[in-house]
């Protein structure tokens, strides 16, 4: 019998632990396992409406706030990559050598992209930022366009075989393409290559975040100032590795 009642004891404190936390602990407003901001109380409105949607607001509430709410994700997130090797999100994808992927806001769908973008849109983006560069010229106002690839772009290596064998051109890429051939628009600066060509020296982007690194930063901080270096000869320094503060 000790044994039903230790798992009855243990089930009971998992119920009542967290809550008891939830009423009496502090509010948090940032989630550390989720580097995201929590919901927050929802306001009572005194209409049918209001009343009809307060239990829903409340619920997301509480599920962002209740007790140890940090640890278990922790701890879920840690059995899920050691015992499973499964990853926690259907968001994050699990490469090779410790890497992981951000799939979300299409990321993983631009990476496969299966057809080419429609040369109607292509045309309009170059309309768009010709348009931009002609109206900022008019007050005297540079224009350069720098898009940032995505890392899955650029550390692709470390994806499962099963993603790279899909892989497409993607969004970056046909818009670089068509920007070089077009003509129209060509303050550009093309990160890409300079990212696949100093990968090779430094890790440009973290293994866990979808970010640069200080390495990465470095380098697309010089690119840029080469390029501005053409409007401004001789008044545009670039940042050598000591000078950055980590």
């Amino acid at each position: 019998q000790v044994y039903p009642a230790s798992v009855f004891i243990i089930f009971l404190l998992f119920l009542v632990v967290p809550f008891s936390l939830f009423v009496t602990g502090p509010r948090k407003e940032i989630s550390q396992a989720e580097k995201r901001k929590l919901a927050v109380f929802p306001k009572i409105v005194p209409s049918v409406t209001g009343l009809t949607e307060f239990p829903k607001k409340f619920d997301i509430f509480y599920k962002d706030h209740f007790g140890l709410r940090d640890q278990l994700i922790r701890w879920y997130n840690a059995f899920s990559l050691r015992i499973f090797r499964t990853s926690p999100s259907d968001l994050v994808i699990i490469g090779k050598d410790g890497w992981f992927f951000y799939t979300g806001e299409g990321v993983l769908e631009d990476y496969c992209r299966p057809e080419p973008i429609n040369p109607i849109s292509l045309d309009r983006y170059a309309d768009i930022l010709a348009g931009r560069r002609d109206w900022l010229a008019g007050m005297g106002i540079k224009y350069l366009f720098v898009p940032v690839p995505n890392k899955i772009a650029i550390y692709d290596a470390h994806l499962p075989a099963r993603i790279r064998r899909s892989r497409g051109i993607s969004f970056y890429e046909q818009v670089m393409s068509f920007l070089s051939e077009d003509g129209r628009f060509r303050d550009v600066v093309q990160l890409d290559e300079a990212l696949r060509t100093g990968k090779e020296k430094e890790q440009l982007y973290f293994k866990t975040d979808t970010h640069w690194s200080n390495a990465g930063a470095l380098l697309a901080f010089n690119r840029i100032m080469e390029y501005c270096d053409r409007w401004f000869p001789g008044k545009v320094e670039q940042v050598t590795k000591k000078e950055i503060i980590r």
